[in-house]
C-alpha cells in the first residue's frame, strides 16, 4: 500500500449522515439563537452536515449517546463540533477551563453554585490574583492551571468530582464564661478524683541524713599526730620510733631528718 493510499484512509469519512443531521438538530433545538450564532458561518446547512460527519468520524453509538446526555445538562451551546465531540469521547464530562472560568465566577458570587473539585482548586490558587489584579489577569492564570491540573488527571485516570463544601460546627453567640475554683473546692476536687482512682497516700520515709563524725580518740592515738597540723609531735614521734623525719617537716621545726 503506496503512502498516498495511506493518507487517503485516514481522511476517509463513514459516519452516517443522518446520525449527523439528527445531532445539529437535538443541538439547535436545545440552544436556539445560540446555536444559530455560533455556526451561522456555514453558508448552508448541508455544507454543516458534511463538516459533522468529518468531525463526528470514528465515534460510536455510546459515544454519541454519551454526548447527548451530556449536552441536556449543559447552559452553554458547544462553541463548536469539536467541542461536542470532547463531550463524547471517554473523559469528556470534565469541563473546559472556560466553563470552569464561568462556574466559578458563579460560585464566587453564590457560594451555593456547584462547581468541581478542579474548579475549586484552580480558582484558590488565582484568588489573590482576582483580588490584585482583576478578572481578566486571574482568567489567563485560571485556564493554565485548570488545564494543567486536567491533563494530569486524565492521565491517571481519574474523573470529574463534585466540590463538596466543609460542614461548619455551630458557633455560639457568646463564648462560655469560666469561674476559677477556690482552694478548697479544689482540694474537695482532688480528693474525690483519688477516691476514684483507688489513690493511697502513704507516708515518705524521710531518707538517712549522714553527718561526718569525729575520729575517736583511739583512732587519733594509733595514727599519731597530724604531720601538718602538729609538725613537732610529729618528728618527735618518728625520732622516739627510730624513723626518719620528711624533709618538708623538718624544714618547718628547724631540725635535722
Amino acid at each position: 500500500m503506496s503512502n498516498i493510499q495511506t493518507f487517503e484512509q485516514e481522511f476517509a469519512v463513514t459516519f452516517p449522515v443522518e446520525m449527523a443531521q439528527m445531532v445539529l438538530d437535538r443541538m439547535s433545538d436545545l440552544y436556539g439563537a445560540a446555536f444559530k450564532k455560533n455556526f451561522e458561518v456555514y453558508d448552508d446547512d448541508q455544507e454543516l452536515v458534511q463538516l459533522a460527519c468529518t468531525v463526528f468520524n470514528g465515534l460510536t453509538p455510546a459515544d454519541i449517546a454519551r454526548g447527548l446526555k451530556r449536552m441536556n445538562s449543559e447552559e452553554w451551546c458547544p462553541k463548536n463540533l469539536p467541542t461536542f465531540r470532547s463531550w463524547c469521547e471517554q473523559g469528556g464530562d470534565w469541563w473546559t477551563a472556560d466553563m470552569a472560568w464561568a462556574k466559578a465566577m458563579q460560585y464566587e458570587s453564590d457560594p451555593q453554585t456547584k462547581i468541581t473539585k478542579l474548579t475549586k482548586r484552580a480558582l484558590d490558587e488565582v484568588r489573590f490574583v482576582l483580588t490584585n489584579e482583576g478578572q481578566k489577569a486571574a482568567h489567563y492564570a485560571f485556564k493554565d492551571i485548570y488545564q494543567d491540573y486536567q491533563i494530569r488527571a486524565k492521565a491517571v485516570g481519574k474523573v470529574q468530582e463534585w466540590h463538596e463544601e466543609l460542614v461548619q460546627l455551630p458557633v455560639k453567640g457568646e463564648a462560655e464564661s469560666y469561674k476559677p475554683y477556690s482552694n478548697v473546692e479544689a482540694q474537695a476536687a482532688l480528693a474525690n478524683l483519688k477516691q476514684r482512682m483507688h489513690v493511697r497516700n502513704r507516708p515518705v520515709v524521710k531518707p538517712q541524713e549522714l553527718k561526718p563524725t569525729e575520729k575517736s580518740q583511739q583512732v587519733k592515738q594509733e595514727l599519731g599526730p597530724d604531720p601538718f597540723d602538729n609538725p613537732e609531735a610529729y618528728a618527735e614521734m618518728c625520732r622516739r620510733d627510730g624513723l626518719s623525719v620528711p624533709r618538708d617537716i623538718a624544714a618547718l621545726v628547724g631540725g635535722g631528718v
